[in-house]
């Protein structure tokens, strides 16, 4: 029996181990460096327990209890607060692994050792408040959601929110408002009062939240790729936006619609996920653009994003191609997007030349908004001689001399 007190230390050091590694894996991606790194916090601090206990009194033992068996039941909701402030929440593993040891010590063979494994195990059972996503982000997952087309989770720190659709970031809180005026405002320069307007995917609410400035001039349709994340990002009151209230949801595949659909549009809005697999990858094709372009009224217009100039420039380019070689004379621009990057759009018409575009674009009008306004489109405009990394991305600056060229 005179064993027993150190074989429940042992089985505590166990367990604390493991609680600490469970707390790992919700929140960083937890390597071998990183468990010998908790062994040797643990071997630490059982030295240093064991020098405090030469000078410890033994009346206070109940105090190292009631800290031994109350930091285990508070370890989550701390770290799950700390993240919200700081990227620093690991430290406090550390430092719950290391009282642990050390109160594992300066209670000795005191009988109250046996209630800390009791401890443990009742508070492996309780149910935590983290997503099961937690492990795929450094920062809080506030919510998530699967669908039959993947998963969405939001991400917070401190204030802000980042959005994640199949490992895609939307958009973070932080510059929201820069995409959606660069996406929207520019287009909407040509758009006249009582115009019926198409929107295909923008299922995040991002572009919805800037049309409804523009609520009383125009129809609104949209065609969602993906309900349930639809109504994922509408029933989320974390992520500030304005909806659309007057508008038609349609909730069919994209194909069929612009195949079966006789309506005609003003102006058609894309807003789909980036072209990272075959599936999404068919709304970036001709085939797909052509059937968009059925459905333009004689003077429509069409817009949609074309990705990051600055690390997919070939993609970039061939969007804009395909966009031309429709029929449709094109127009694009791009900006700085902090979160996402240096990103692209842009605007085709049936009628309106580039050059007429870029003119129209010369002298905007503004609608309550937080960044665009002319200096801000005139820049957008401003493509320069695309170079990066030390080497032309020839394909971009062809079409930029063509259209420089159109214009003299």
């Amino acid at each position: 029996m005179r064993f027993l007190p150190w074989l429940v230390s042992i089985v505590i050091c166990v367990l604390s181990f493991v609680w600490a590694v469970k707390i790992y894996d919700y929140f960083f991606d937890l390597g071998t460096p990183d468990r010998i790194g908790l062994v040797f916090s643990m071997l630490a601090a059982l030295v240093l327990g064991l020098k405090i206990q030469q000078f410890w009194k033994t009346k206070y033992n109940w105090v190292v209890l009631i800290l031994a068996l109350s930091i285990p039941f508070f370890i989550y909701p701390l770290v799950s607060n700390l993240l919200l402030m700081t990227d620093l929440s690991w430290v406090f593993v550390h430092l719950f692994l290391i009282l642990t040891m050390i109160g594992v010590i300066l209670l000795g063979k005191s009988i109250a050792l046996f209630l800390l494994p009791i401890s443990y195990c009742a508070v492996f059972f309780i149910p935590n408040d983290f997503q099961d996503e937690q492990s795929q982000f450094y920062d809080r997952v506030e919510s998530s959601v699967e669908t039959r087309f993947g998963g969405a989770q939001i991400v917070r720190w401190k204030d802000d929110f980042w959005m994640y659709y199949n490992k895609q970031l939307q958009f973070s809180t932080i510059d929201k408002h820069l995409y959606q005026e660069a996406y929207v405002q520019p287009v909407m320069q040509f758009i006249e009062a009582g115009s019926e307007v198409l929107l295909i995917g923008g299922d995040n609410g991002v572009i919805e939240d800037e049309l409804s400035k523009f609520e009383n001039k125009i129809s609104l349709t949209q065609l969602v790729l993906d309900k349930d994340f639809y109504d994922f990002t509408r029933s989320n009151t974390s992520i500030p936006g304005r909806e659309f209230e007057k508008k038609m949801v349609i909730q069919k595949d994209v194909f069929h619609f612009l195949s079966e659909n006789e309506d005609f549009y003003d102006l058609i809005i894309i807003d789909l996920p980036d072209p990272t697999n075959v599936e999404y990858a068919q709304y970036y094709t001709m085939e797909f653009y052509l059937l968009a372009h059925a459905r333009l009224k004689d003077a429509g217009f069409l817009v949609t994003q074309s990705g990051d100039t600055y690390r997919k420039g070939n993609e970039v380019q061939k969007i804009w191609n395909s966009i031309s070689e429709v029929g449709l004379n094109v127009l694009p621009y791009q900006c700085q997007i902090p979160s996402i990057g240096q990103w692209s759009w842009v605007i085709g018409s049936r009628e309106m030349s580039s050059e007429e575009m870029r003119r129209g674009l010369s002298n905007v009008t503004l609608t309550s908004t937080t960044w665009w306004d002319q200096e801000a489109m005139d820049l957008m405009l401003a493509s320069g001689k695309q170079s990066f990394f030390g080497k032309e991305t020839t394909e971009i600056n062809r079409l930029v001399k063509v259209q420089q060229e159109q214009e003299r």
